[in-house]
């Protein structure tokens, strides 16, 4: 019998072979894609690829209670979006929406049947005193940090910390950039906001398409440590494949802006990745350039790592230790990353100081 990974990748690959599926292969299957996150976007291919009817009618069932629960987090989130245009609309200001809320305002293919866990909103650093203040004065709160977490946040991150409504059930978290400014990828943030594109609300923008697209990989291969994050690959597929049709100039303007924006290296990877699990189709136009900039040894590393962490061969065995090698390996470089060498230093020894005088306290 296939492993769980097989049954997943063949599952989006060639749609037409889950009407084959034995009753083992879809009880595996099932509960890998819902620990992947990725059942209900499952559902959503099965029916855009018309096998949909063919499935078995407990499978249906399945991914219709997965998508219906993703639904629920997405109107929580849109009504999440809606709250803050009256408070932040009342002063004539618009905002940038993120990640999952803006695949939802632009109605993009990757946006039925995904959760989302929080709302992700970017302003200028300038006014972001001023926003947060705003929402403070309006019912949102700050977690419980010590001082230090607080510091982190706004001194080295990308947004301040996460905010929620006394009377909601999601986070807000609020940027001025898509990744640290301290990272070893520094953005300029002018650049996403002179290029946002407006939405079906007037009061909201969210990044151009190629500004979405560089962020998902940045999010990706930036800003994580990639454990179990196909999802993540597989909105590349799906943004890509939606883009690159709609635009005939996609790619070119998608490799000129990730050399702008410094991003070339996570961009090879994400493309890299999703052709290697989903078939993605991109020219060797933009493919063979990126390639060209990345060392044969880095890729030789990140292949071996990033496939058994990405998407694990099953969610019920134990993880190989050559697996939890990679895994470490790639928690490392996601701090690595994130932070200069002697500023990461000083940052693990003062959490791990803080975490000692917490256990004392605690005894």
């Amino acid at each position: 019998m296939k492993t769980p990974r097989q049954t997943l990748l063949l599952a989006f690959n060639s749609p037409q072979a889950m009407q084959h599926f034995s009753a083992a292969e879809w009880s595996q299957l099932i509960a890998y894609a819902r620990v992947l996150g990725v059942l209900a976007r499952l559902g959503v291919h099965s029916q855009n690829t018309g096998v949909w009817a063919q499935l078995p009618e407990r499978v249906q069932q399945h991914m219709q209670g997965e998508r219906q629960f993703a639904d629920y987090w997405q109107r929580l989130a849109f009504w999440e979006v809606m709250k803050l245009r009256r408070v932040l609309g009342a002063e004539q200001r618009t905002f940038t929406l993120l990640k999952g809320m803006a695949y939802h305002a632009l109605k993009l293919p990757n946006s039925p049947g995904r959760f989302l866990a929080d709302v992700d909103i970017m302003v200028p650093k300038a006014e972001l005193d001023e926003v947060e203040t705003q929402l403070l004065n309006n019912g949102w709160q700050r977690p419980e940090l010590n001082a230090y977490d607080d510091q982190y946040y706004r001194r080295w991150m990308h947004e301040v910390p996460p905010l929620r409504h006394e009377m909601r059930q999601i986070d807000l978290d609020l940027h001025h950039n898509i990744i640290p400014p301290v990272s070893r990828y520094h953005i300029a943030a002018d650049s996403l906001f002179d290029n946002a594109q407006t939405t079906d609300y007037s009061w909201v923008k969210t990044l151009s398409n190629t500004h979405l697209t560089l962020h998902c990989c940045a999010h990706l291969f930036v800003d994580s440590d990639l454990k179990y994050r196909f999802r993540d690959i597989l909105d590349i597929h799906q943004l890509i494949t939606h883009f690159s049709t709609e635009d005939a100039t996609f790619w070119q303007q998608l490799l000129t802006d990730s050399e702008h924006l410094g991003l070339h290296r996570p961009l090879f990877y994400c493309l890299h990745f999703s052709r290697k699990f989903l078939g993605t189709k991109i020219p060797s136009t933009c493919y063979d350039p990126l390639k060209a900039q990345v060392p044969k040894l880095h890729l030789m590393i990140m292949n071996w790592c990033v496939g058994a962490i990405i998407l694990p061969t099953s969610n019920t065995q134990p993880m190989p230790y050559r697996h939890i090698l990679a895994q470490w390996l790639l928690y490392l470089r996601s701090h690595w990353l994130k932070m200069p060498p002697g500023m990461l230093a000083k940052h693990l020894i003062t959490k791990a100081w803080i975490n000692v005088k917490n256990g004392f306290q605690k005894n």
